[in-house]
């Protein structure tokens, strides 16, 4: 979600944003959701589930996915599409409590390296591209092109940015 407000106080160039992030037992709770979604999708028999139900499992299965390669495309589990199947394959062999424990080791680390404070960030900048750009990665995935290291998005921790 984004939100529009006024200059803050203290603000001294002409754009900021505040990045407010999930605490971190909504974190968890949403990791732990996108695990049983994707673990689901995978140990369900399709020819049991209707057309609407395969569709909702796929989509939540595909969502997951989406997330995990967000908030992970630094890391070389999730660098090709093959890497990343390989690593959850096997992790869901080792328990969804596996996934879930690696995904929130790895971002709470993602989100100590943000320096938050009272759980958010600030970013300012004297013009709007500049701002976008700074706040991008919180908003959406962030596209990378070939040859470059990939950055990882962390908007699936984000609760709001204004």
């Amino acid at each position: 979600m984004i939100e529009y407000q006024k200059a803050w106080p203290q603000q001294d160039t002409p754009f900021a944003a505040e990045i407010v992030f999930f605490d971190a037992q909504r974190r968890k709770s949403i990791l732990e959701s996108h695990v049983d979604d994707y673990c689901r999708y995978h140990s369900e028999l399709r020819e049991d589930l209707d057309e609407d139900a395969l569709d909702e499992s796929e989509g939540r299965y595909n969502t997951a996915l989406e997330v995990f390669q967000a908030l992970f495309a630094d890391r070389p589990e999730f660098m090709d599409d093959d890497s990343t199947s390989c690593f959850l394959q096997c992790g869901r062999d080792k328990g969804n409590k596996y996934l879930l424990d690696r995904f929130v080791t790895w971002t709470g680390a993602m989100v100590s390296k943000y320096k938050m404070k009272d759980g958010s960030v600030r970013r300012q900048a004297f013009t709007v591209v500049e701002l976008a750009n700074q706040v991008e990665p919180f908003a959406k995935t962030v596209s990378t092109l070939e040859g470059e290291n990939p950055t990882p998005s962390p908007w699936p921790l984000v609760e709001v940015v204004r």
